[in-house]
């Protein structure tokens, strides 16, 4: 799998994990919005569920498309911290997950 393929999909994960978390403002942390009893989520926990072995799904593809699928995986891994696809900061703001 030629490198580009491999950063690409690395990169869209990684902005998209930045993109939801840049929502959560000073906090650093985002709150599932219908377990609001439950921990917050930060950041690391969107980044550590990152593998570069995905990567080669897209192996095929082009590297925007390497880049989306890495972003897709991120919202997907994101998701999965929440009971219905959205989180919640602590002023209350509710930040939507993109459906993967």
């Amino acid at each position: 799998m030629p490198p580009s393929i491999e950063q690409a999909y690395i990169s869209g994960f990684q902005d998209e994990c930045r993109s939801l978390w840049a929502q959560a403002g000073p906090s650093g942390k985002l709150w599932d919005a219908d377990s609001l009893e439950d921990s917050p989520h930060t950041i690391d926990e969107c980044l550590d569920a990152l593998d570069p072995f995905n990567a080669n799904s897209w192996s095929d593809y082009s590297v925007a498309e390497a880049r989306a699928g890495g972003r897709s995986d991120a919202d997907t891994a994101a998701d999965g911290m929440t009971v219905a696809n959205r989180f919640q900061t602590s002023s209350g703001l509710v930040v939507y997950i993109p459906e993967a």
